[in-house]
This record gives structure tokens, C-alpha cells and sequence, in this order.
């Protein structure tokens, strides 16, 4: 997956997206290989020993999981993930890090059940305007909670968060 978009992903994500695969890892009863995202445009192979089983992309959202009804993630990343994992018959997933928990959605599931909406949106807090684009809505209790709570929890930044994600949805007028 290429693109001509700035990278906003900094070190501090990638170990956050490490620190959720630490923790998945054995309640999920397997391990994670970061995969190169300029060639798979997913963070992770799941595999079981070299036993390659599936893709999942790792997010942190500064809200607590039933904040909103739906998750919503960028439906290019949505349809790429799904996309790899049906090339390989295998699934993909979400692992999100909220505040107050620690949720796998099954992607290719939660697809397959047609429980997918799609909606413009995105964020407006980067002012880049590719950041508003076709998302992809999941029932929120669609994923599986693995872990509650959260040792690093700011509730500054989740109402902050709360904020950005409420400036990019339609007002009720418009909707």
C-alpha cells in the first residue's frame, strides 16, 4: 500500500501499537510480527510459531469504548486489511486500546455480517484535508473485550479527543 500522504505515526505510536500486541498476544494465544506498512498497509501478522493465521491493525483512541455507538476507522484501511486477509483466507482485525478497555473487532466477521456502514468523516485536528474521507462504521459492541481498563489513562486528552471526533460529524441537520 503506498501513498502520497505525510506519515503522522511517531514513536511514541509505534510502541503504544507494541505495547497492545504485548497484551493481546497471549489472551489472544498468539504473537505479532510488525509488518512493513508500505508493503502491507497493516501493522501485524498474527501467527502462532511460523504459523501465519491473520492481519490486525492496532489503534489507540482517547475515549472510552461505549462513547460513541460505532467505532470507525478509514475504509481504505478497512477494505485494504480485508483485501490481504481474503487473499490469504485468513482474518483481519482491529485491536483498539480505548481508555477504559482493550477491544478486538473481527473485521472480516463483522463484514461478512453486513454490519458495516459508511459515513465521510475523519479528523480536523491536522489540518490536512485528506484526513476527511469515506469511514467505516462497526457496531461498537461488535468487538470482543480482551482487557479491561487502561494504566495510562488521561481523561485531558479523551475529552480533548471527544471534541476533534464531534467537530468532524454532521450536525443533525445535515445527517
Amino acid at each position: 500500500m503506498t501513498t502520497d500522504r505525510p506519515r503522522y505515526e511517531t514513536k511514541d505510536d509505534v510502541n503504544a501499537e507494541d505495547a497492545v500486541a504485548a497484551v493481546a498476544g497471549p489472551i489472544l494465544n498468539c504473537t505479532f510480527k510488525k509488518l512493513s506498512e508500505i508493503h502491507y498497509g497493516v501493522d501485524f501478522a498474527m501467527r502462532q510459531g511460523r504459523l501465519f493465521f491473520g492481519y490486525a491493525e492496532v489503534k489507540r483512541r482517547r475515549i472510552k469504548h461505549h462513547d460513541f455507538t460505532t467505532y470507525v476507522v478509514s475504509m481504505a484501511k478497512f477494505t485494504w486489511g480485508l483485501a490481504l486477509a481474503d487473499r490469504a483466507a485468513v482474518p483481519f482485525v482491529l485491536l483498539v486500546q480505548y481508555d477504559d478497555a482493550l477491544v478486538c473487532y473481527d473485521a472480516t466477521a463483522i463484514a461478512a455480517a453486513g454490519l458495516v456502514t459508511v459515513e465521510m468523516g475523519g479528523r480536523s485536528d491536522r489540518g490536512d484535508p485528506k484526513d476527511i474521507e469515506p469511514m467505516a462504521h462497526m457496531p461498537v459492541d461488535s468487538g470482543r473485550v480482551l482487557k479491561e481498563g487502561n494504566p495510562d489513562r488521561d481523561d485531558a486528552a479523551r475529552d480533548t479527543s471527544i471534541k476533534a471526533m464531534r467537530s468532524v460529524l454532521p450536525a443533525e441537520d445535515e445527517a
